[in-house]
């Protein structure tokens, strides 16, 4: 089969805030659809995704000496479970994972009525107390170029032309 075939016309928009990234991602494709011998555009970011975010009470969780990462790490351990051991199977390895009964992590109120330590030695705190936890509509991919976000948009040239062409018309498109 080979590599997959990249859009031979890109154009990188990159910066540190998603909305702004995709409204100008928007002003983009809509110049693109504009332009004389374009076809087929799409974005890297795709279809947004249904994510769990959790929003952590900073000043609550500090007194309780609960840093954000042990909220994330106890998290994905109730829902994604921990690798506690792992069973050979011929040449295989499979990971054996502890987590929460489906029943306690079946939806987001579940989780939030769960308990976590944020040690050993501490007492068990409800999670409602430190982080709320909510489903946002996400983009499913981020990608960053130079340790920044970027979105590009792709097209490709109608059959006969090249991508330089494009380019021209894009260039003109722009300028006008």
């Amino acid at each position: 089969h080979g590599a997959p075939l990249t859009a031979p016309f890109e154009v990188r928009v990159s910066g540190p805030a998603i909305p702004v990234l995709r409204e100008v991602g928007r002003r983009v494709t809509r110049v693109l659809a504009a332009t004389p011998g374009v076809r087929n555009i799409r974005s890297s970011y795709g279809n947004d995704a249904m994510k769990l975010v959790a929003r952590v009470n900073e000043p609550v969780a500090r007194r309780m000496g609960i840093e954000q990462r042990n909220v994330a790490d106890q998290l994905r351990q109730r829902v994604d479970g921990l690798v506690i051991s792992h069973f050979r199977e011929g040449d295989e390895l499979l990971p054996i994972n502890v987590r929460l009964p489906a029943t306690a992590r079946a939806t987001v109120k579940d989780l939030n009525r769960t308990y976590f330590k944020s040690s050993e030695s501490a007492e068990a705190i409800p999670f409602a107390a430190v982080a709320k936890l909510e489903t946002q509509w996400l983009p499913a991919s981020i990608y960053r170029r130079d340790g920044l976000r970027t979105l590009s948009i792709l097209a490709y040239p109608q059959f006969g032309l090249t991508a330089a062409q494009v380019s021209k018309n894009f260039d003109a498109q722009i300028e006008s």
